[in-house]
């Protein structure tokens, strides 16, 4: 073989226009998801916009979850947790009330958890909340305002183990309960959302007889700190989602070999 026969070895290698597309959706998938979980993060939970350059109040849950309650009058070994005021339905926003903005009504659930001496129950109680929240003007990128824990109200009677169990809250029943609200626009017409309350609150119980707390009864009053949580649809809907994804990315490689 003379020098020249030899030539330079070249290697060509093909890849097809679907499966490009194919590798840059993949690629834009994962660019959206560097860029969006940092945001997610950052914010407490996100919510839409309603049309008019702001969001409706309660917008999301309150959260407490894991706070440790103190239940005056119960044995001593009982610890109590609460998982508190979750849920939020029934929602309505009119003008008006004490910080001149806008009053918000909703139906929620407070949960309590007894566990000690052999005894272990969690109980929900049905609570109705008002809160009232500052003015705040619709378009601006960053709207920051007080609110506050008006009333908060739900009871349980003729329960096995109580003939009451009871627990109210907010400035209405005279526990202040101040609270404050960030709205930061987003992308897409969304906002983040920062909120909490400092809701003060009462527990009142009387045991039912021959229950374990028959001839037993105490009030407590207790002042906790709750945040804003993104309602559990919103979650649910971001992971299916995500998941829907996976499927799609699949088929299309598939085709594109």
């Amino acid at each position: 073989m003379s020098s020249n026969d030899i030539r330079p070895l070249s290697i060509r290698v093909s890849i097809s226009d679907s499966r490009l597309r194919a590798i840059a959706l993949w690629c834009i998938c994962a660019f959206a998801v560097i860029v969006a979980l940092p945001n997610v993060a950052l914010a407490t939970f996100v919510a839409p916009d309603n049309g008019t350059g702001t969001i409706d109040l309660p917008a999301g849950d309150l959260d407490g979850d894991g706070v440790a309650l103190s239940l005056n009058g119960l044995p001593p070994g009982i610890p109590v947790i609460g998982t508190l005021i979750r849920g939020n339905h029934n929602t309505s926003e009119t003008p008006g009330g004490p910080l001149s903005g806008n009053l918000q009504t909703w139906d929620s659930f407070f949960d309590i958890t007894i566990d000690g001496l052999g005894y272990h129950r969690t109980l929900t109680l049905p609570v109705q909340m008002q809160s009232a929240s500052a003015p705040r003007t619709p378009g601006n990128p960053v709207q920051s305002f007080d609110t506050e824990m008006l009333g908060m109200s739900g009871q349980i009677t003729g329960d096995p183990d109580f003939d009451l169990l009871r627990i109210t809250g907010g400035s209405n029943f005279g526990m202040p309960s101040p609270g404050h609200t960030t709205l930061t626009s987003l992308a897409g017409g969304n906002w983040a959302v920062d909120s909490f309350f400092d809701i003060t609150y009462r527990i009142d119980f009387v045991g039912a007889p021959p229950g374990p707390f028959g001839g037993l009864s105490g009030s407590t009053t207790d002042p906790n700190h709750f945040t804003g949580v993104p309602e559990p649809g919103t979650w649910v809907l971001l992971g299916l989602g995500a998941v829907g994804l996976l499927p799609i990315m699949r088929r299309r490689l598939r085709l594109a070999r």
